[in-house]
């Protein structure tokens, strides 16, 4: 009886092994991998949405300096000072009360100063070394330039003023973004900007020790963390801890083991039942997340257009081989007339409310397999399946009518816009620079026609 309990024991001993083993190996390591695949793919999304938003603020940022710089009313009495038909004195005396109307309308403004002649004209705020641009290259270029002072976050604009490709001064911006990055960074997520030396420094250091890397997006014992360029320059470092990144892998992980070797004999089917069960919700949870990142980096927020990353994904997709042979496209490209004017002298809500209705009317003309892509501020690209330029151009005559008979607004929304069609994707690029071209010439001749 004793020799028979001893093998029962020792039979018992290793069908507890083995079937721990069997498990860990079938069951438990196939669904973790699956759970980390998951989440990774989770937070390249994440980044790419932070990149998204973090881009949309610089180019705010960006379109805020140009817009002051552009003024003509301030701009045009440089010409005339550097024509010695006013004073320094006269010149500094008028820019200075319309200068600060105009840098005052600019969110998260700190300091502004107008340079001639290398020298102050006007300025609007209090100047500090923290965020002072060293070795200014006085050019017709917009550059930008970052700095970080304990909790505070600057980013500071060179916006030149120019007429006719002459260079007649330029204006320094500086803007505090502490709030707007703080609102990206979530409490275990990190969000920094790197210059070319810390680039350097964070990428060796992969080169070194690295459990994994992937494209721009690395995996370390400390850390999951992405490099996305922001410029030549700066790149946007996102990261995580490690242990907040799998924190809830390692929690259902740990518990499911736990339970299960310490109920095996009693609750075995149920322990692989309920693992099963928390598996799917966790993989279903992070497949609605992901769709919802995805949500995000396709659609443009403002008006609902896609974005252009969601042109670049069908473009690739195309030349993956999705088209049919007998299959051809017309891209349009389209500009709103005159809308820095209506920006300027309406306001910039007003003017997102434009875009909206041009937007909606557009999706309202073409079928539900066509698209509509907001390119740039207020520039937009269509793209229409199985349509040649002349169904195009009625679709875009048809769009136009509905705009400039709008009520909704004090002033009429005109469009130029230009069609070009296309066979293979890999002409895409050459459609668009044509229909650009044509864009750009009828917004030419109408400007010609409205200067007769």
């Amino acid at each position: 009886m004793k020799a028979l309990m001893k093998k029962v024991r020792f039979g018992f001993f290793i069908f507890i092994i083995l079937s721990v083993l069997i498990t860990y190996l079938s069951v438990y390591l196939p669904l973790r991998n699956e759970l980390e695949n998951a989440t990774l793919e989770n937070f390249k999304l994440l980044s790419q949405t932070k990149y998204q938003s973090f881009n949309y603020i610089v180019e705010k940022s960006v379109q805020g300096a140009k817009s002051v710089s552009s003024r003509s009313a301030i701009r045009d009495k440089i010409s005339e000072y550097q024509n010695h038909l006013i004073s320094f004195d006269e010149l500094k005396k008028f820019t200075q009360t319309k200068y600060k109307d105009g840098v005052m309308m600019l969110d998260g403004l700190v300091f502004a100063e107008r340079i001639v002649a290398n020298t102050v004209v006007a300025e609007y705020g209090e100047k500090n070394d923290v965020f002072a641009i060293k070795d200014i290259v006085a050019d017709s270029n917009v550059h930008y330039d970052f700095r970080q002072s304990d909790n505070f976050f600057f980013m500071q604009v060179y916006s030149p003023i120019a007429v006719s490709g002459e260079l007649l001064g330029y204006d320094l911006i500086v803007y505090d973004l502490t709030k707007e990055i703080e609102a990206l960074t979530e409490s275990n997520i990190g969000l920094s900007i790197y210059d070319k030396k810390q680039t350097e420094a964070f990428l060796s250091e992969q080169t070194t020790s690295p459990v994994q890397g992937s494209g721009d997006y690395f995996e370390t014992l400390i850390d999951i963390s992405s490099l996305v360029p922001i410029n030549d320059e700066y790149y946007l470092h996102i990261n995580i801890p490690r242990r907040d990144f799998f924190s809830k892998i390692n929690s259902i992980s740990l518990y499911s083991m736990g339970g299960f070797i310490l109920s095996l004999l009693m609750l075995y089917v149920i322990i692989i039942i309920l693992i099963m069960k928390n598996t799917e919700k966790l993989l279903d949870s992070i497949g609605r997340s992901r769709d919802n990142y995805k949500n995000i980096t396709n659609y443009d927020t403002l008006t609902g257009a896609y974005t252009r990353l969601f042109l670049d994904r069908w473009l690739s997709e195309e030349r993956n081989g999705i088209q049919k042979e007998d299959k051809y496209y017309t891209v349009i490209m389209i500009d709103v007339n005159s809308f820095k004017e209506i920006n300027d002298d309406y306001g910039h809500d007003t003017g997102d409310q434009v875009l909206k209705s041009i937007v909606k009317t557009v999706k309202s003309k073409i079928r539900e397999h066509d698209f509509i892509v907001r390119y740039g501020g207020d520039e937009f690209i269509v793209v229409l399946a199985d349509a040649d330029e002349n169904v195009s151009e009625a679709i875009l005559k048809r769009v136009t009518d509905e705009l400039l008979n709008m009520e909704t607004y004090a002033f009429k929304i005109a469009l130029s816009y230009g069609v070009k069609s296309f066979k293979k994707s890999e002409d895409f690029s050459h459609a668009i620079i044509e229909a650009d071209q044509r864009m750009y010439m009828m917004k030419k001749n109408k400007k010609l026609v409205g200067n007769q």
